[in-house]
């Protein structure tokens, strides 16, 4: 449960900190790159919700996490990790290239999964945001250098690639977890 609180509190900070430099750097919303604002046109008050409605979707994949086990069917020890994630998520072995193209079947799986990668990639890239922009604020020399180095780019593709690293490193570690409880149950039964 420390875990949960822990990661709800940065979670909460990190989408504030985002917010409240966006709202001090541009309150009209006028330069926004946020696709609410610059694709739809909407202000403050569909962001604020939008932000609420985000926030509590990933408390709820986060308590996931935290509180539940997805239920992973019982087979033999001699899976392989790329085998463990296809029956992780789709509850076989030979589904792993779905994970790609397909929502998994394991819903549970699926929750536990966001809620460890997606809220660490979230709380990450919301502080590099609110960072950026404190810059903005700050320096008319990042300003250059923000719009000469394409820095939102950069900062979309620091997440995809944080998500991926996290993803891989999530998968690893529930795998040998998975392994040593199976290893732990078959030497109860000897």
């Amino acid at each position: 449960m420390r875990k949960f609180l822990l990661l709800t509190f940065l979670l909460i900070v990190a989408r504030l900190s985002d917010i409240i430099t966006t709202y001090i750097y541009i309150p009209n919303l006028e330069k926004e790159l946020n696709p609410i604002v610059s694709v739809l046109g909407k202000g403050w008050t569909t962001m604020l919700i939008v932000q609420v409605v985000l926030i509590s979707g990933f408390i709820y994949t986060l308590w996931v996490y935290c509180t539940k086990k997805p239920a992973i069917p019982k087979v033999d020890n001699s899976l392989t990790l790329k085998e463990f994630v296809s029956l992780f998520n789709f509850n076989d072995t030979k589904s792993y290239y779905k994970i790609f193209y397909k929502i998994p079947k394991n819903k549970t799986a699926l929750f536990y999964t966001i809620g460890y990668c997606g809220t660490i990639s979230l709380i990450c890239l919301s502080f590099f945001v609110a960072l950026s922009t404190t810059f903005l604020i700050l320096s008319p020399d990042y300003r250059i250098f923000y719009r000469t180095y394409k820095i939102p780019v950069f900062l979309i593709l620091s997440f995809v690639i944080m998500f991926l690293f996290l993803l891989s490193k999530f998968y690893k570690n529930e795998y040998n977890k998975w392994l040593l409880g199976n290893k732990t149950a078959g030497n109860i039964g000897a």
